[in-house]
């Protein structure tokens, strides 16, 4: 791959991203929706990633032959087909700019085999970015939490704890999984709840609770974690 890079016009740098994003049709069915539950977006089928030290370069990823046909089909596949590894996704996320400037037209799932196979779209570097980034910022967490759930529903020493989870599973079916402050939640639901971050909403919230009851206020004061060492 060509180590100079010309002088992009405007043009040219609107034309490139086009062709890296992907299409809100495609969008909508190799991604989980927008909006949808927590739940609906566990149960979405994203792809895995490949572990295994890539032997390729990456430049080979790229073809420039034309993209096959985009069909219902290929779209299967691309939610079944193991994804490059993180690292080498973000070495293609690198190098795309000026793959595209070089004329390729196509990538190939060349880490799964070195065999002539289907050329798909460009975009699918991104589709790749996007699926890896959600299995680890939003998938694998709320998995963690789900299984945690379920094992608290099945427990016989609380009856408490269980109603909570069988709550708190529920709104799994409602809550929208790409909420930011929903999203967050997730850290709640485990053993690690009342760990750094936790503790110190569990207190603001603590403090919120004092500083709304005047007969409280004045005799109680809840201070941060900072004070923890200084008072051991």
């Amino acid at each position: 791959m060509s180590a100079y890079t010309p002088v992009i016009k405007a043009e040219w740098i609107s034309a490139a991203k086009q062709d890296f994003l992907v299409p809100d049709a495609v969008g909508t069915k190799i991604l989980p929706l927008p909006g949808t539950s927590i739940k609906q977006m566990l149960e979405f089928t994203l792809p895995r990633h490949t572990i295994s030290v890539n032997v390729h370069s990456s430049e080979s990823f790229f073809s420039h032959n034309s993209l096959d046909t985009t069909s219902d089909a290929l779209m299967i596949r691309l939610r079944r087909l193991p994804t490059p590894a993180a690292s080498v996704v973000g070495k293609l996320v690198e190098l795309r700019c000026q793959a595209w400037l070089d004329g390729y037209q196509s990538v190939n799932y060349i880490h799964l085999c070195d065999a002539v196979s289907t050329h798909f779209p460009l975009w699918v570097i991104s589709f790749w970015a996007k699926a890896l980034d959600l299995c680890k910022m939003v998938h694998e967490p709320w998995v963690g939490a789900k299984v945690w759930l379920n094992t608290e529903v099945k427990q016989k020493i609380s009856a408490e704890q269980r109603q909570l989870a069988e709550r708190a599973t529920i709104l799994l079916a409602t809550l929208p999984w790409d909420n930011n402050p929903v999203h967050s939640l997730w850290c709640y639901l485990g053993p690690h709840w009342t760990t750094g971050t936790q503790q110190s909403d569990l207190l603001d919230i603590l403090s919120d609770r004092i500083t709304a009851q005047p007969a409280l206020a004045g005799r109680l004061q809840v201070k941060g974690l900072a004070l923890s060492p200084k008072i051991l």
